[in-house]
């Protein structure tokens, strides 16, 4: 409940119970979520049915991760994080996700790093795509966001700055269905909310 808590999920996504989450970030400042994971949902018939991957809750764009050129990530067993690196010295920790995409994302290369500093902590992505596209940021929080500045924005009352190059907007992910009843009392919220940092992607470089 004091300073920070990171982590960062790596490993596949082919095991039935799975979400489509390899290099999810999770933060917690002071005891308080910042970006969080909303969970497993109830399970009902709809959570074992061929609709599964379409819940929201489930999707990576519903998680601390990117939507790349359009695409989110895919459950099965070809779709993994590698390169895994941790340095304890700098409290540092990367992967490459690049085969946790799709093909037709047309990425060329994807490594996520997340650091933990004095005072702070550190996401940094590194994305080359092969066409000219956008990607899409999604950080799922569950409290309201209070945007700042360009760059700046605010959750629980902690300051996260980005890239002025990203757009910034949010929205909320449907709490209606029977599945999510729970999200409410475990996030002490009746809303969670869905940060989406956007900018384009230019073919063959690195950004």
């Amino acid at each position: 409940d004091k300073g920070f808590y990171i982590a960062m999920t790596g490993g596949h996504n082919p095991n039935s119970h799975t979400h489509a989450d390899l290099g999810n970030i999770f933060v917690f400042s002071d005891g308080k979520p910042i970006f969080i994971d909303a969970g497993t949902g109830r399970y009902t018939k709809l959570t074992f049915s061929a609709e599964r991957p379409n819940l929201w809750w489930i999707r990576s764009d519903h998680h601390n991760l990117p939507t790349i050129n359009g695409k989110m990530q895919v459950i099965g067993k070809d779709f993994v994080a590698t390169e895994s690196k941790y340095d304890a010295e700098s409290k540092t920790f990367s992967l490459n996700l690049t085969k946790a995409y799709p093909t037709d994302a047309e990425l060329g290369n994807y490594e996520r790093t997340i650091a933990l500093g004095d005072g702070c902590v550190t996401v940094t992505d590194s994305v080359t795509s092969n066409i000219d596209g956008e990607i899409c940021f999604n950080l799922l929080c569950n409290t309201k966001p209070v945007w700042v500045e360009d760059g700046i924005f605010t959750v629980h009352g902690r300051r996260v700055e980005y890239d002025k190059s990203l757009s910034f907007s949010f929205d909320c992910p449907d709490m209606t269905m029977p599945e999510t009843v729970d999200f409410v009392n475990e996030w002490d919220t009746q809303q969670l909310y869905r940060i989406k940092l956007t900018t384009s992607l230019k073919a063959g470089r690195t950004q």
